[in-house]
């Protein structure tokens, strides 16, 4: 029943372990992906960063070229200084006509007084004062230096370029010019050059507090966001067509993603869907001719790159799954396999195991029919000896069904890491695909594992010898072996064991002995950890050396909360044992003591003890083992 119950948890983990590979599996696809997506939405800010410079900068050589050919010429400027609004405007008519076709939307003389001399596109409205309303104007004039940029109007932003005016005769400055482009102008370049939609989105305050309220009939509420207003003028008709679509998209959780990076004043980038179709929008920040922020460009692009990755993913899913599939069924054949040959391993060795006791039985009634009488009274002598061996070989028995199990657990994961590369590399040889590099990496991964596993029988070996010989050594090297040995039972219980030696501790004594005492007190420890303290941050056990009046000293104390006052005085009789008889012989602590003492001629002590470990009080039983240090002859 134990062993059916055990089997079937080993096929859970096995479940369990399916489906954590498969989820780090479809983790490492989602990583992927979205990184390709991060660089797509880099590409396309650097690409709309690119392109909208482009096309400011033809709209400023334009510009220029206005201003040098046309504008800055003798027969102007001495309109201007003689104030004949009249020729003026006669004498750039046509060309002005010429210059709206190519999108341009204002040209605008002003005094050196920011007074408005000249609109060619409303030349009948002059004399007005526009200091407090046109920086640029106002700069030009004060600095007598050109501007360019983005400015807000009273009606709609447009782009401006303003340039100061001399005078022919002695270079006296007389006044600026100023040339603009409506953002509508922009948006259609960005369209025709670079196939982009777009539209421009104003901070709301800004167009409540600039713009005529007669005018504010140009702008309406942004669907992107609830802070900024969009101008009409600007917005591509296909997206106005889709703008009740594009509107529960963005209240169905977009416009809260993009809110945060509003804020920000930078450029970014977002994916989504429309239509079926897969965009990439981007928000360019525009900043005005003070260099203060006061909108964004967004541009729609469609995106045949996000369709690609889309179909890669579904392709990269289903591969993977596959793939991490076929790699357990092949692992689960092989661990099934593995329990049919121990449960024929186990049936045979019961089956020993019952002969060989049937037949001790069957050879000690014919011993005992045979002896003497004299033979009896020669075992009743003897008996006492021999318990106490028998008790010895009870305790080194139970000792190396510990160990036996500390093997199993330190042989699990080499194990599994063989068996896996055996697979791999069976499951790429099977799929034509197993190069010499991966054959390579495959039997190294074997070799390194099964390398650990000799190393690992090498130390249990050397402990399990029955050598009682006497040999110098260092104490600390054999509380290192000891710890070795129990290194699986303390990952398992989530034992933290802190160690403090002191160095060069040499004895002339039994080496083999005193690790078997070690374990026999740290498995004493273990076991109180495991019953008495459920936090697995509050499982410690302290192991130091140290020299003390030609003394070598090994203490060990655990944080278990110590030992009843009622019992403490009892831990080294035979059979004493707190636990459950299926769980403890209560020989451990016994033959400890008849080592250390008896064997080892040393003392061994117990104590409670009270102790601050990391700013926090405990209690716990503490194990004292005190042996002779050794002394050079001579």
């Amino acid at each position: 029943m134990l062993k059916s119950s055990m089997k079937n948890i080993k096929y859970l983990y096995l479940f369990l372990a399916f489906l954590i590979v498969q989820s780090i599996t479809w983790y490492g696809i989602n990583k992927y992906v979205n990184n390709k997506i991060e660089n797509l939405k880099k590409q396309e800010v650097k690409t709309i960063q690119i392109q909208y410079n482009a096309i400011l900068k033809t709209f400023e050589n334009l510009a220029n070229t206005v201003f040098n050919g046309y504008i800055n010429k003798p027969n102007l400027i001495e309109s201007i200084e003689n104030g004949d609004r009249d020729k003026l405007y006669k004498q750039l008519s046509s060309k002005y006509k010429f210059l709206k076709s190519l999108d341009f939307k204002q040209i605008h003389f002003h005094t050196k007084d920011n007074i408005s001399f000249l609109r060619m596109h409303k030349p009948k409205k002059f004399g007005d004062d526009l200091t407090n309303f046109r920086y640029s104007i106002k700069y030009v004039n004060e600095t007598q230096k050109p501007i360019k940029g983005l400015e807000m109007g009273r009606v709609v932003p447009g782009f401006r370029f303003v340039y100061p005016l001399f005078s022919n005769k002695n270079k006296k400055h007389i006044g600026s010019e100023k040339t603009s482009f409506s953002v509508a102008a922009f948006s259609k370049s960005l369209k025709e050059l670079y196939g982009v939609r777009t539209n421009f989105i104003i901070n709301k305050e800004l167009v409540q507090q600039e713009v005529f309220k007669v005018s504010s009939k140009n702008y309406f509420q942004s669907i992107e966001s609830d802070h900024y207003m969009t101008l009409k003028q600007s917005i591509d008709p296909k997206i106005f067509k889709n703008l009740k679509n594009l509107d529960k998209l963005y209240k169905n959780g977009l416009k809260n993603k993009i809110e945060p990076m509003l804020k920000r004043n930078k450029i970014f980038s977002i994916t989504t869907k429309i239509n079926g179709f897969n965009k990439i929008i981007t928000f360019l920040p525009v900043t005005d001719i003070k260099k203060n922020h006061i909108g964004y460009f967004v541009v729609y692009r469609n995106s045949d790159n996000l369709r690609s990755l889309e179909d890669e993913i579904k392709n990269k899913f289903i591969i993977a799954f596959f793939i991490v599939l076929g790699f357990f069924f092949v692992l689960f054949r092989e661990v099934r396999h593995k329990d049919s040959l121990e449960n024929e391993i186990y049936e045979k060795t019961n089956k020993l195991q019952k002969t060989t006791i049937i037949l001790k039985e069957q050879t000690t009634e014919l011993e005992e029919i045979n002896k003497t009488l004299e033979d009896r009274i020669k075992i009743e002598v003897e008996k006492n000896a021999k318990q106490e061996r028998e008790l010895f070989q009870q305790s080194k028995q139970a000792a190396l069904g510990d160990m036996i199990g500390n093997i199993a657990h330190q042989w699990r994961q080499p194990l599994s890491a063989i068996s896996t590369s055996a697979s791999g590399m069976q499951l790429t040889y099977q799929m034509n695909a197993l190069e010499k590099e991966d054959f390579i990496d495959y039997t190294n991964a074997i070799i390194k594992n099964a390398q650990y596993l000799s190393d690992t029988i090498d130390d249990f070996r050397d402990f399990i010898k029955c050598e009682k010989k006497l040999t110098k050594f260092d104490i600390n090297k054999s509380i290192e072996s000891s710890l070795a040995i129990v290194n699986s039972s303390i990952n398992n219980h989530n034992l933290n064991v802190q160690t403090k030696f002191t160095d060069n501790i040499i004895v002339n004594n039994y080496d083999n002995e005193l690790q078997q005492s070690i374990i026999n007190i740290f498995n004493n420890a273990k076991d109180a950890l495991k019953e008495n303290i459920s936090n697995a941050e509050d499982r410690i056990i302290f192991i130091e050396s140290h020299k003390e009046n030609n003394k070598a000293i090994i203490t060990i104390k655990d944080t278990a909360n110590g030992i009843p006052k009622n019992i403490i005085e009892k831990i080294f009789e035979p059979y004493f044992t707190t636990k459950h008889q299926s769980q403890g012989t209560g020989l451990g602590l016994y033959m400890t003591q008849q080592i250390i003492v008896d064997s080892m001629k040393g003392n061994l002590n117990v104590k409670n003890v009270t102790f601050e470990y990391n700013n926090k009080t405990y209690n716990g039983a503490q194990f004292s083992i005190i042996l002779d240090l050794y002394k050079e002859k001579g």
